[in-house]
Order: C-alpha cells, then sequence, then structure tokens
C-alpha cells in the first residue's frame, strides 16, 4: 500500500490502494480536517471579539471626552473651532487674564486649553480639519 500524504501530513488515498487499505485513511484526513476548521473558526471569532473590544475601548473613551465637552458647555462650530455656550447660566463666566484663558464653573476655575490642546482633542474626536 502506497502512504502518499499532503503537505500538512494528513493522509491521503491512492488510486492503486484497496478501498480497504484507503477508508481508515480518509476517515483519519476528515478528522483532522474537522479539528482544523473548528480550530480556525474559533481563532476567527477570537481575533473579531478581541477587534471589538478594542474599538468599543475607543468609542467609550471619545465618548467621555464628549461628555466632557458637553458638561463645560463645549462644543465644535462648523469651522472645527472649539467653543463654549456661556448663555446657560450655571454659575458660568470667563476671567480676563489674556494670558490664562479660563472658564469659572461654579467657583472653580478652568483653564482653557491652548490652540494645540485644542487641535490634539479635535483630532483625538476625529473631528479636526
Amino acid at each position: 500500500m502506497r502512504d502518499d500524504k499532503t503537505s500538512r501530513g494528513w493522509p491521503l488515498p491512492y488510486k492503486a490502494n484497496t478501498l480497504a487499505d484507503d477508508v481508515e485513511r480518509i476517515r483519519t484526513s476528515f478528522i483532522l480536517i474537522d479539528t482544523a476548521l473548528s480550530t480556525l473558526e474559533e481563532n476567527i471569532s477570537q481575533n473579531l471579539q478581541a477587534g471589538f473590544d478594542e474599538r468599543i475601548s475607543a468609542l467609550e473613551a471619545k465618548l467621555q471626552k464628549l461628555n466632557f465637552l458637553e458638561e463645560y458647555g463645549l462644543y465644535v462650530d462648523d469651522d472645527g473651532d472649539l467653543c463654549q455656550d456661556l448663555s446657560g447660566g450655571g454659575g458660568q463666566s470667563t476671567t480676563t487674564d489674556p494670558d490664562n484663558p479660563a472658564v469659572i464653573i461654579d467657583g472653580e476655575t478652568v483653564p482653557l486649553a491652548t490652540q494645540e490642546d485644542v487641535q490634539e482633542l479635535l483630532n483625538e474626536l476625529n473631528l479636526g480639519q
């Protein structure tokens, strides 16, 4: 009986072999193929889940930043600039120190970001230009 194998070492039937000789080899090949497909399916599923988990984490981080913007009345205008809506009251006002611009919210001074900080935040949120 001839003992041919695939590049993976799986048994192959051979035309000169009798069916009685090859039936176990064919059965073994089917079992090996099934095992390989099951492993592949599990690996794909795990990799997809890991990708989803990473994307969900990234989106959650963006949501936290957007919630921060909303909490302080900050928004991105049509030109991509970060603006603050101070019309809502709530104890908000601005400082007049041009070297250290800040917003006072309920008695707490919150420094305004530099243009570089704003651009970095917009880029992280995929809102930058």
